[in-house]
């Protein structure tokens, strides 16, 4: 096709894919990168908080239908283990629910019932509390593969908004 057939591209487009998208992609990257690499690093630092006994106060697998599913079943249907414990720390009651960092939903009940099978309403558990916050607290300290996800999905977001933001207004002063 010949240059002098194609039609310029508006200044509106130019911008939304030259600087929003990148900017955007950039945006949520290190977004991710962020509250990633916070988790592992609390993660890791969980090996080494105080623990002390606890009660399940609750334990259910709690069901998110997406709205593009109207029926649990669905593909867009996600399970939630919904555990709540409660523990003393210095004469102060509390409550908790997370289990490790980096808990997400899953698309297999299965899995989201066999947490919940581990920790049955009424069983004894350890609680590892953060010593500088009591409220933080989890049932399985560490690292989990889980934990790792914002981080890997933060990288390519960060490297490809990065490149789109080099590459593309070389390619508009080259078509210019």
């Amino acid at each position: 096709m010949n240059a002098s057939n194609t039609k310029p591209i508006p200044q509106m487009v130019k911008f939304f894919f030259g600087k929003i998208i990148p900017f955007g992609m950039v945006l949520v990257g290190a977004l991710a990168l962020y509250v990633g690499i916070s988790n592992v690093l609390m993660a890791r630092a969980s090996t080494t908080w105080p623990s002390v006994a606890g009660k399940i106060s609750k334990s259910d697998v709690r069901i998110h239908v997406g709205s593009s599913g109207d029926q649990v079943g669905s593909s867009s249907a996600t399970y939630h283990a919904d555990i709540e414990y409660d523990y003393v720390v210095d004469g102060k009651k509390f409550k908790g629910s997370r289990i490790t960092l980096g808990d997400f939903g899953t698309a297999d009940r299965a899995d989201a019932d066999s947490i919940c099978n581990k920790y049955p309403e009424g069983i004894r558990v350890t609680v590892y509390y953060k010593p500088n916050d009591y409220q933080e607290a989890l049932l399985e300290p560490g690292l989990r593969t889980s934990t790792w996800v914002p981080v890997y999905f933060g990288i390519p977001f960060l490297l490809i908004g990065l490149a789109l933001l080099v590459f593309i207004p070389k390619t508009n002063k080259s078509t210019a």
